[in-house]
């Protein structure tokens, strides 16, 4: 399941869910979903049965197309799909896709919006994914580990990099 922002998909942007397995089995649950969601005061559910159709749309979720050309912030938040709701400002923000069931969150946000403040104590990590070199020096791209496993990272690094020469200043 996913949300796409308004534009990427139709205008008012879209839930869309993929259902996968036997036929007969997506067939109930095709037949069993559009009913229920013709009582809600949303816009009609649309199935999407052409391969190309379907595909383009899963790409157009994977790639994160929505955002290709914004002139803003790209963070990506991994957390617990149950944790979605109590996102409040980033969930409503008109402009986020969500994937994994609300597991993966992209946010396009405005520049140097630290979105890792607005986590607060909800589990998971952010990663600033697309910014200008002076946001992504004020806020870093990785979140922070905890200290026991910065540690414990640190000793592996030093052990099998001691010079420092792989990929440095990159995960740390």
């Amino acid at each position: 399941a996913g949300r796409l922002p308004a534009g990427s998909f139709d205008e008012q942007g879209a839930v869309v869910i993929r259902l996968e397995g036997f036929q007969a089995s997506v067939d109930y649950r095709v037949e069993e979903l559009t009913r229920r969601l013709e009582s809600t005061a949303g816009p009609p559910a649309r199935v999407i049965a052409d391969a190309h159709e379907n595909a383009r749309l899963w790409q157009q979720v994977r790639d994160v197309t929505a955002f290709a050309n914004a002139e803003t912030d790209i963070w990506r938040l991994s957390i617990k799909p149950t944790e979605i709701q109590r996102l409040g400002a980033i969930a409503s923000h008109e402009d986020v896709v969500l994937d994994w069931g609300g597991g993966l969150v992209w946010a396009s946000v405005a520049p140097m919006t630290d979105v890792r403040g607005l986590l607060n104590d909800i589990d998971g990590h952010a990663t600033l994914i697309r910014a200008s070199e002076e946001t992504k020096a004020r806020l870093n791209v990785f979140h922070p580990e905890p200290a026991p496993l910065a540690a414990l990272a640190t000793g592996l690094r030093r052990q099998f990099d001691p010079r420092g020469i792989l990929n440095p200043g990159l995960m740390g």
